[in-house]
């Protein structure tokens, strides 16, 4: 009687640590980095000393994360959300694909801090906004140039972010040449994004004099 034959190839970190987030997120389920790390210290027992090792120094990237942010499954293309109450992180940006280098996580963290910005100038709240004579109806006219609520809360947010997408990219490009030519500092900027949320103290429809307007941006 023949016996199937059963692998004995030994199990390494990043094996353990992926079976550990797909258990944890599977079917819409959602996690924390606390429990990915107590989960991935368990299941580690099982490994050598060298992965046991690599494992460790995975668990001293998840200690990087917000200890509240939620992990789950979320859209193709989306590292991470603020839903106005709960920052959320992909999943998939906690799984890897070789051994934990000590920047296998950097994609998780560059989310989480990212959502951890728009809940601090809380930018799913309410916004003081020009509601003058004016041509543009834009959210908000900075230096020339007309933002819609998304563009401007992510020109801000995005920051020296490097792993988002080719369009996030270009809206940094056009708030950063925005504030340049509009006469206020990105902090006085800033300030109105997230702390005042007061929009016409940078709006340049509340600054022209009454019965001008500055002309838009070409291509705006």
């Amino acid at each position: 009687m023949n016996t199937p034959e059963t692998s004995t190839a030994p199990i390494d970190a990043a094996t353990v640590i992926n079976r550990v987030v797909e258990k944890r997120t599977d079917g819409g389920g959602r996690t924390t980095a606390g429990d990915i790390e107590r989960d991935v210290e368990q299941a580690s027992v099982i490994l050598s000393k060298e992965e046991q090792e690599a494992a460790q120094r995975y668990i001293g990237e998840l200690q990087q994360l917000e200890r509240d942010t939620v992990i789950e499954t979320l859209e193709s293309g989306v590292g991470g959300l603020y839903d106005g109450s709960t920052r959320k992180v992909a999943a998939d940006s906690l799984t890897i694909s070789s051994e934990p280098s000590g920047e296998s996580l950097v994609m998780a963290q560059e989310a989480d801090a990212h959502e951890k910005r728009h809940e601090q100038g809380d930018h799913t709240g309410a916004y003081q906004t020009y509601e003058g004579p004016s041509d543009s109806s834009a959210f908000v006219v900075l230096g020339g140039q007309e933002f819609d609520q998304r563009e401007l809360i992510e020109g801000r947010t995005i920051e020296d972010d490097q792993f988002v997408s080719d369009e996030y990219h270009s809206i940094r490009s056009k708030f950063l040449a925005a504030v340049q030519a509009s006469g206020h500092s990105e902090a006085e900027v800033q300030v109105a994004i997230d702390n005042s949320h007061d929009l016409t103290k940078i709006d340049d429809r509340a600054e022209e004099p009454e019965g001008q307007e500055t002309p838009l941006a070409v291509g705006a």
